[in-house]
């Protein structure tokens, strides 16, 4: 079968510096390709995370790929999300604390885009897209779709589209642990933390100082 290890690296390399040794440690280790997203071909004028839609081509050519925001840090000791997650499911964590599908946390984000791209029926269940173990069954929800040229918004707006597409396209998603993508919803280190022990994949989402942050838990993940 197929695999690759995927990032999205536009403009930010002093992240990926922290982060693409251990990606491309962590692609070895599931026996997958390396693929970094470098070039700009979708070019949104303001949001370059829509990148990410290039993915469509990648599942093109490979049968399953993780993709990992370039703002992760995956433990040496992460296990193979390969394995973990089914093939005809998306692998991600839930965008809200408690990782619980039928969570208010990011109702206004649902709600958003459905005025935007229409109403689909969709009022719960919002995945965090810095962490997805996808299948080429699952490539319509990364087709670019030109209205987004339209939207003068970059917070959010790749996330808030895949998750619509998810839900248009009736995707089942398998819950991943919050160990796989640990996110601080309050900006606090200790997040990153589960009974004293770092969590295998942390993402830096909404972090301030991320690239020293990187480099802190850069060297940690390595001691642990």
């Amino acid at each position: 079968m197929s695999l690759a290890v995927v990032t999205l690296a536009i403009d930010i390399d002093q992240l990926l510096y922290w982060s693409e040794p251990l990606l491309r440690l962590y692609a070895r280790k599931v026996d997958a390709d390396f693929i970094v997203i470098d070039e700009p071909k979708i070019k949104h004028p303001i949001c370059p995370m829509l990148e990410k839609y290039q993915l469509y081509n990648l599942l093109d050519r490979y049968e399953r790929v993780i993709f990992f925001d370039a703002d992760v840090i995956v433990s040496p000791k992460t296990p193979d999300l390969f394995k973990i997650v089914p093939f005809e499911e998306i692998g991600a964590v839930y965008d809200n604390p408690e990782n619980n599908s039928d969570g208010e946390y990011r109702k206004s984000s649902i709600m958003l885009i459905q005025e935007l791209m229409g109403d689909i029926c969709w009022r719960a269940g919002y995945i965090n897209s810095g962490v997805l173990v996808i299948s080429n069954i699952h490539r319509n929800a990364f087709q670019f779709d030109k209205k987004l040229y339209e939207i003068n918004q970059r917070n959010m707006l790749e996330q808030n589209f895949t998750n619509y597409n998810i839900q248009r396209h009736r995707l089942p998603v398998y819950k991943l642990s919050r160990n796989f993508n640990m996110i601080s919803f309050d900006g606090k280190e200790e997040w990153y933390y589960e009974k004293e022990r770092l969590a295998d994949v942390i993402h830096l989402a909404g972090m301030e100082g991320k690239a020293e942050l990187m480099r802190k838990l850069f060297h940690l993940v390595l001691q642990s």
